[in-house]
């Protein structure tokens, strides 16, 4: 718990992931740049990521009500979506900060497929 507790970067969870824009035709190139974005994520630390604008490294806050898939279970009325970028354009990765973990329930491959980002 101690050595845990030092820790500033963010822990990436999959375990809730939903196949939801991803499941079908994504070109492999798009997971090598989504790895390659979590590695960054990772090396800048939550601290970092606080300071960054929400289309670079930082992160968004989004309202349940905007997502247009059915939120799994672990995802309670009080929790609070948390939106990373999945890509270096404004494609999302939604999902809510645990202590130091990230649980991601959703990659969006495709823009505008997991909630409509005009709102």
């Amino acid at each position: 718990i101690e050595r845990m507790a030092q820790i500033d970067y963010p822990l990436f969870s999959f375990k809730h992931l939903q196949k939801v824009s991803f499941d079908g035709d994504v070109k492999a190139k798009f997971f090598q740049d989504f790895l390659l974005r979590l590695k960054k994520y990772s090396d800048l630390g939550w601290k970092q990521m606080a300071t960054e604008k929400k289309h670079g490294y930082g992160w968004e806050y989004l309202p349940q009500d905007q997502m247009k898939n059915r939120l799994p279970a672990i995802v309670t009325p009080e929790v609070q979506l948390m939106v990373l970028r999945s890509a270096n354009d404004k494609r999302a990765m939604v999902g809510f900060r645990e202590w130091k973990i990230y649980h991601v329930i959703f990659i969006e491959a495709v823009f505008n497929d997991i909630y409509e980002h005009s709102k």
